[in-house]
């Protein structure tokens, strides 16, 4: 996702296209789950979150926003700046 600002809002709408278009339910095992990335450091200051919500295989949410997430059955918290990296492949 070359040119879009990580985490921005048109991030978060490509990267919910590309999960709507290539992950379907079979290739999720028709998992439902919900995920939450909780980012430190963030630019600006502060936190962020972003969660990602499953049924039945199918993407049925990812939001974002600041502060504390929304419940999720898994948490992963890390720097924003190690988010990042691993997003454009470089962890």
């Amino acid at each position: 996702m070359a040119g879009l600002k990580y985490l921005s809002e048109e991030w978060r709408s490509e990267a919910e296209r590309r999960l709507r278009a290539e992950l379907t339910p079979e290739k999720m095992n028709r998992i439902t789950s919900s995920m939450s990335n909780i980012y430190l450091n963030c630019p600006g200051g502060g936190s962020r979150y972003l969660l990602f919500r499953f049924e039945d295989g199918a993407l049925s949410e990812l939001s974002m926003g600041e502060g504390e997430p929304p419940m999720a059955e898994f948490r992963i918290t890390g720097d924003y700046e190690v988010f990042a990296k691993i997003s454009r492949a470089e962890l």
